[in-house]
């Protein structure tokens, strides 16, 4: 079998600040300044990612919930679209510092969650899968979650598919990672400034000195970096 998927896939996104203004004002508050708008940076970022699960279980319909029974070697198995939200999670590199990705662990970060074959799920679901030719096909596989859920039987005869010899791939996409970040990006900089004024508060400035700082500071200027590209064979 010989399957791959469109080339410029993204399916991670770091995400820093990068703005002298905003750094100098962070300095002059430590240590409220890093704290707080890490604070900010991190509750955007989660509020957008439970956003983007909830589309992309949108986009599986009522497969969202449909698990297979276990078909040894492989385990239960749920819909690619749910399996890739369920996957997806914030890391915190270091203070105002974030990736947002799939992987098992953070160096997994640019490969993405795998299906029990080793398909990388989340460059199919951001850019799709070209039509492949099967290979040598066991008489029974797995069922699909939906065939599972039409039938009812957790594996199926594989004659249909022989007699087609081409999966026809895969093209119910999202590019999830790239809608992360910019609904972040424009979150972190709205809320930037009330950031920087809570952490005056916090060191001690008056209200209007408060205000004063946020003002000085000049709102989020955020730098990001999306990678994971590939092809996999």
């Amino acid at each position: 079998m010989n399957t791959h998927t469109r080339r410029g896939v993204n399916s991670e996104v770091t995400i820093n600040y990068n703005a002298k203004p905003l750094q100098m004002a962070i300095k002059r508050l430590e240590p409220h300044g890093k704290e707080s708008l890490d604070n900010t940076m991190y509750a955007a970022l989660l509020k957008e990612v439970d956003s983007m699960k909830k589309q992309l279980k949108a986009l599986a319909g009522p497969l969202a919930t449909v698990r297979t029974p276990a078909f040894p070697p492989y385990g239960r198995s749920t819909n690619i679209h749910t399996k890739v939200a369920n996957a997806l999670k914030v890391h915190r590199n270091k203070k105002m510092e974030f990736t947002v990705h799939t992987g098992d662990s953070i160096q997994e970060a640019p490969i993405g969650v795998l299906g029990q074959r080793g398909g990388r799920l989340s460059h199919i679901v951001a850019k799709g899968m070209n039509p492949f030719n099967y290979g040598n096909l066991p008489m029974l596989v797995q069922s699909s979650t939906r065939w599972y859920a039409k039938t009812g039987v957790g594996n199926w005869m594989t004659t249909g598919m022989r007699m087609r010899r081409v999966h026809p791939g895969f093209r119910k996409t999202m590019d999830y990672i790239g809608e992360i970040e910019k609904a972040s990006v424009r979150r972190i900089e709205a809320n930037s400034k009330e950031a920087i004024m809570i952490a005056a508060l916090n060191a001690g400035f008056s209200v209007s000195g408060a205000m004063a700082k946020a003002e000085s500071s000049g709102g989020a200027s955020i730098k990001t970096n999306t990678g994971g590209t590939g092809v996999r064979g």
